[in-house]
């Protein structure tokens, strides 16, 4: 880059010289500018101008000086230097500075830090570790804690108020210990009873209202909570803690029993007796405890007790029953998917719902498991298919595509006859089959000899046995494995 400059350039006397100096000093530039930049290359003459060469003497020539030195560049350097100096002292000063900044920082870090620890590892979370101790105990519901058990909240959010190091240091903190403690200072058991009586008569509602019930998972006969009722019955449970003599424990377990049976009420609707239990248990309450009971317990009570008890008719069942050993027979010998998948499920669900639970469990099972067969071939299943001949050499490309949706030939393979290959299809899902002849280029089905669109819900058996290509007069048998027919749902035990 210097030899390139203009100055150096243009000037043929220097550039040889310079070049000369650069080449020889290649080596030692190399080194210092790999340990600084603070680096200044200076060109000096001693003379000005050439001296005169008056001979030579062994391996060396003899020169004279002119008659008037001419020093060039000589102050450059020398001043240079000095301000190099300077510089550096300068930067001595500073890094000094520089160093006693950083040692009173790292001291102020230090000083800073120890109380810093002080408070948050040990001050700030001992109120907290008592608080979550004894309120975990009792679902987070203060109401359910003794005395004794808040009083050990209020001292430990005291302490830590009065601690020194908070009020020096981390005055801010002392306003939410202090309203947290006198939280749990104001502790108002009627407002705990009122919150109770709350969900009490709330319970009462959804008693009187059978569209607030739990429902019943008719494959399981499970019964399946709204997230409302899981907060009722957290609400019970919480205060269902602590002092079992308090009106809070009572009453909750009261509560609690009821919603038991509530619930195995309507897990067994046949069973008449857990209505005439809940109703009679109303009654004892209502004598035993009638200094005690809260107006909303009273209304719970009366709700339950005006449910009425609907029997369930065993004439029906048992016609139910009968209806279903005859259907057997008619449902397992079609062979339809029509009706094995549609009107067989309509009439199983119908007469599953005149079924007597207590009587007719096998019956029920047998049902719920056709059921839940026929409910997979509304999901998208593998089945394993066989393709028996394919006229003209040729090959097909089957794809299946949802209703109202264009295949995308995506699966770019062909299909050949004599082989074994998958497809994965639900009820009411169309087939695209395409035929490529033997001089048909290959497009993969996007463009083929001729196409046939199976378009009904069921067209995977429509796709069992032959198909036909109308515009080319070909046919391809297709044979499913196992049969289509055998891997329909039967009622069996």
């Amino acid at each position: 880059k210097v030899l390139e400059s203009n100055l150096i350039a243009s000037n043929s006397a220097w550039a040889g010289s310079v070049r000369n100096v650069l080449v020889k000093l290649k080596d030692f530039l190399r080194v210092i500018l790999g340990r600084t930049l603070d680096l200044q290359i200076f060109f000096v003459s001693a003379t000005g101008v050439t001296p005169e060469k008056i001979g030579t003497d062994v391996g060396r020539s003899l020169y004279v000086p002119p008659d008037k030195i001419q020093p060039v560049g000589v102050k450059e350097p020398f001043y240079w230097l000095l301000n190099a100096i300077g510089r550096n002292k300068r930067i001595s000063r500073f890094r000094t500075v520089a160093k006693y900044a950083a040692l009173i920082s790292l001291i102020w870090i230090v000083l800073l830090s120890i109380p810093n620890l002080y408070h948050f590892k040990l001050l700030y979370p001992k109120p907290q570790r008592i608080e979550k101790e004894i309120l975990t105990a009792y679902g987070g519901n203060m109401y359910s804690a003794s005395d004794k058990e808040r009083g050990r909240i209020i001292r430990a959010y005291r302490n830590y108020e009065r601690a020194y190091t908070v009020k020096w240091f981390f005055e801010p903190f002392q306003g939410p210990a202090q309203r947290i403690r006198e939280g749990y200072m104001g502790y108002n058991e009627r407002e705990a009873i009122k919150y109770l009586n709350e969900h009490i008569a709330l319970f009462a509602t959804i008693v009187k209202d059978t569209t607030l019930w739990p429902r019943l998972n008719p494959s399981d006969s499970a019964i399946i909570l709204t997230n409302e009722h899981e907060r009722l019955v957290a609400t019970f449970d919480n205060y269902h803690k602590g002092d079992e003599t308090s009106i809070l424990f009572t009453r909750s377990g009261r509560a609690l029993a009821y919603w038991d049976m509530f619930t195995r009420a309507i897990a067994s609707p046949s069973d008449t007796t857990i209505w005439k239990t809940i109703q009679e248990q109303a009654r004892t309450d209502k004598s035993l405890y009638s200094q005690t009971l809260s107006r909303e317990e009273i209304l719970l009570g009366d709700a339950l007790s005006e449910r009425k008890v609907k029997k369930v008719k065993k004439e029906v069942a048992k016609k139910a029953a009968v209806e279903l050993d005859d259907l057997i027979d008619q449902i397992n010998g079609n062979d339809s998917p029509s009706y094995r998948l549609g009107d067989a499920v309509a009439e199983l669900k119908k007469i599953r719902k005149s079924l007597d639970p207590n009587v007719d469990k096998k019956n029920i099972r047998m049902i719920d498991k056709y059921l839940s067969q026929a409910k997979k071939w509304h999901k998208k299943k593998t089945f394993n298919y066989k393709v028996e001949s394919i006229p003209s050499d040729g090959h097909l490309h089957i794809e299946v595509a949802e209703k109202g949706k264009d295949p995308g030939w995506q699966e770019e393979s062909q299909i050949l006859a004599g082989f074994e290959y998958k497809l994965k299809w639900k009820v009411s899902d169309i087939i695209h089959v395409a035929i490529d002849t033997l001089m048909q280029a290959e497009t993969w089905g996007r463009e083929s000899s001729d196409k046939t669109i199976l378009r009904g819900k069921y067209s995977l058996f429509d796709m069992d046995g032959t198909v036909s290509f109308d515009n080319i007069g070909k046919k391809v048998n297709i044979r499913f494995i196992p049969p289509l027919v055998d891997q329909l749902p039967k009622l069996k035990e």
